[in-house]
């Protein structure tokens, strides 16, 4: 039987375990560039820079090209110049909205090659079945008469046991069972924390953001941006954990620590949103009344960082990385949270050292993004 490097058989492998490998190399591939940018090493220093032009966003991408004053200039500026609306920014969200939904909405799906694809037992019974059959089937054919008749017996009996989607048990098996109840076994709490975040950022971005008709986002980031809402659901789905524990009626140790977890982590998550809509409300404000220019932010956690906004979604994204419990230090969700972090604090940073040359009287004890850290 062939073997991958690991040394795992491949028919062991299951759709699910390939597209989690496939999402960690994703975030392994964009997060090692911006941590490697973050480091203050003089090394590094074309790589912040490139960094920066291709996640320019806002107030730092609608100047940049007159801040831009270096020898090689002509081609800086020609790479900063490939950019689109910033109001282009609700597209992310539209995606993942949708694209989030479609997910939520398996569990309560009849038995289909999606919801297969998606299953870990299933499709690894499948493929123990498979291997099976076709072993028998090739011992049969350099065998005796008997032996195939054996095989055969031995094959029907296999083929006799249904392969189940736990999933879509629940959904077909027990057909009293609510809507709410089945999403609420089946979906991961993840999943439906991060849907109410992106419905929340979906009306914030087309009823709220009144974002200024100069201000612009690098083309770069608004195509990973969009990479970026379908790999997070996806992330969120297959790695999360259902909102209700396994045994209800007799939980255990585990299930105990992993709803306190849940708790906790929807706590936060809560939190991180209740102040992301207050700093968004505040940048808001700057723009009514047909406003042009850039003002001085004031209010909520705008008294400790230049960019509350990024540091409260670093904060949901805790909330939601919390409520995993154990399952936290998952590598997928890890390196996921490792790019978040990195590109707005990178962002942030960026956003910062324009307030304070834009701005001679800005506030000093400002930080970033971190307050007394960043």
């Amino acid at each position: 039987m062939s073997t991958i490097a690991g040394g795992a058989d491949v028919a062991s492998l299951t759709f699910r375990d390939i597209t989690i490998s496939l999402l960690r190399c994703f975030w392994a591939i964009i997060a090692l560039p911006v941590l490697l940018a973050l480091v203050p090493l003089p090394a590094l220093a074309p790589l912040r820079h490139l960094m920066r032009i291709l996640a320019g966003r806002g107030i730092t991408q609608s100047g940049s090209s007159k801040a831009v004053k270096s020898p090689a200039s002509s081609k800086s500026i020609s790479l900063r110049n490939a950019s689109v609306p910033h109001r282009w920014f609700s597209h992310f969200y539209m995606v993942g909205f949708v694209f989030n939904l479609l997910l939520l909405a398996l569990p309560l799906t009849a038995p289909s090659p999606l919801t297969a694809f998606l299953n870990t037992e299933s499709y690894s019974s499948s493929a123990r079945n498979s291997g099976g059959d076709s072993s028998s089937s090739s011992s049969s054919s350099s065998s005796s008469s008997s032996s195939s008749s054996s095989s055969t017996t031995s094959s029907s009996t296999v083929s006799s046991t249904p392969t189940t989607n736990p999933g879509t048990a629940t959904a077909t098996g027990t057909s009293s069972a609510q809507p709410l109840e089945l999403l609420l076994q089946q979906a991961p709490l993840q999943s439906l924390l991060f849907q109410l975040h992106l419905a929340r950022r979906l009306w914030e971005s087309t009823a709220l953001a009144a974002s200024s008709t100069s201000s612009r986002m690098h083309v770069s980031a608004y195509l990973l941006g969009l990479c970026y809402y379908l790999a997070a659901p996806l992330s969120f789905f297959l790695v999360g954990r259902p909102a209700t524990p396994s045994h209800p009626s007799s939980p255990s140790a585990t299930d105990v620590i992993g709803i306190a977890c849940m708790v906790a982590g929807a706590a936060v998550f809560a939190w991180g949103n209740l102040h992301q809509y207050r700093c968004h409300v505040i940048l808001a404000s700057l723009r009514k009344g047909g406003k042009k220019g850039y003002f001085i932010p004031q209010g909520d956690w705008f008294a400790y960082v230049s960019c509350p906004h990024y540091l409260a979604e670093i904060v949901v994204y805790f909330g939601l990385l919390l409520s995993l419990g154990p399952q936290m230090l998952d590598c997928t969700l890890l390196l996921m949270f490792a790019w978040v972090v990195s590109n707005l604090a990178l962002s942030a940073l960026e956003t910062h050292e324009r307030y304070l040359m834009k701005f001679p009287d800005y506030p000093r004890h400002r930080l970033a993004i971190l307050p007394y850290v960043l």
